[in-house]
């Protein structure tokens, strides 16, 4: 009987240790299901061109639920946000090219931040289907497969500062060639588009000591465009809504994907009409988000998820800036576009692209 009582007595020893050590596994990160973090609100500025991702519900639901992140955030151009809005009670800054980083280092050398690419989207050339097919016969347009390649790029430049008219193409149409871009002195779209343009007319990425060989034709080209648009949301919706006669114009690559995911009703007239050009090399327009604290740093994380970068990629067509998130053009509900761009070229640096703001502010 006493044995009995010594084995009883180890047995609830046994289970009772197991219980406390059952406990103590259930109170660890690891065996728990994910936990659910602080909720804090996050304070930041972003890019026009990231509204419709940043008012995603789906997106705003994952960073919530899965992050605790509810956002606060000011709309402002990529230039101002990095360069004269004050940061005071601000976590991230979220512009749109990697050169507003060095911008923000120049004008704020004291600040400890970190900065991350979460996606990118190359500069394109928004056509119709007539110039397109004209400038194809041209020699300065390829079409490869379902898409078009502007593999003479600075050629095309060179018909826009020739003042080419568009009848010695055989069109209909009034005047000269022209490249409608938004203004680079506001627009982070124009500002990107001015340092490709320089970089075409030059051959390479333009420099402090090359540059001058190229001001007076930048000057030339952007007074031939007379009042420009501030914001490339503006432009494109000019654009679209022109029905043909607003010609060729500078946007990002994931404003017509965006748009054709939106208005799936006109998807087959979009793709009989509009033509979406890649000049060869393009700029890739990076988004890197600068974060100014651990709130900041939380929310980049948040955002490398890859569910919140495959919303990214299927509702707004910005491509993925995370390692090992592959891009499928079949997963897109809109226009279909290139899997991979692998012809492109750095911005000018940044000290580079002020002395193009300062040019173009003293002549235009």
């Amino acid at each position: 009987m006493k044995k009995y009582r010594t084995l009883a007595g180890l047995v609830i020893l046994i289970v009772g240790i197991g219980i406390v050590a059952l406990l103590q596994l259930l109170d660890n990160d690891v065996f728990q299901e994910v936990r659910a973090p602080d909720a804090i609100t996050v304070k930041g500025y972003y890019g026009g061109e990231k509204r419709a991702f940043l008012h995603n519900e789906a997106v705003l639901d994952l960073l919530k639920q899965q992050y605790g992140i509810t956002l606060d955030l000011t709309r402002r151009g990529s230039v101002a946000m990095v360069t004269t809005e004050s940061l005071a009670g601000f976590d991230f800054v979220w512009p749109s090219n990697q050169v507003t980083v060095q911008l923000f280092e120049q004008t704020h050398p004291t600040v400890t931040f970190k900065s991350q690419i979460v996606f990118n989207s190359p500069l394109v050339i928004y056509t119709w289907g007539e110039i397109a097919e004209a400038l194809e016969q041209r020699g300065v347009v390829e079409k490869r497969g379902e898409h078009y390649y502007i593999f003479r790029a600075k050629e095309l430049m060179e018909l826009v500062l020739q003042k080419t008219k568009w009848s010695e193409f055989g069109l209909n149409r009034w005047g000269s060639i022209a490249l409608v871009t938004t203004d680079p002195r506001k627009s982070n779209s124009g500002n990107m588009g001015a340092g490709l343009i320089a970089n075409l007319l030059q051959g390479e990425v333009v420099s402090l000591d090359t540059l001058p060989q190229v001001e007076s034709q930048l000057v030339d080209y952007y007074k031939s465009l007379g009042l420009m648009e501030a914001s490339s949301g503006t432009l494109f919706d000019k654009f679209i809504k022109s029905n043909g006669s607003v010609g060729m114009i500078l946007g990002y690559e994931n404003q017509m994907i965006e748009f054709s995911i939106e208005h799936q009703e006109a998807l087959e007239l979009i793709q009989q009409r509009v033509r979406v050009l890649y000049p060869e090399p393009t700029i890739m327009t990076s988004h890197p988000l600068i974060s100014l604290n651990e709130k900041g740093q939380r929310l980049q994380q948040a955002l490398e998820d890859p569910q919140i970068q495959e919303h990214a990629w299927r509702d707004h067509g910005f491509r993925t800036g995370i390692s090992g998130i592959q891009n499928n053009p079949n997963d897109l509900k809109g226009l279909k576009v290139p899997e991979f761009i692998t012809n492109a070229m750095p911005m000018p640096s940044a000290r580079v692209m002020s002395r193009i703001i300062e040019t173009l502010n003293q002549n235009l």
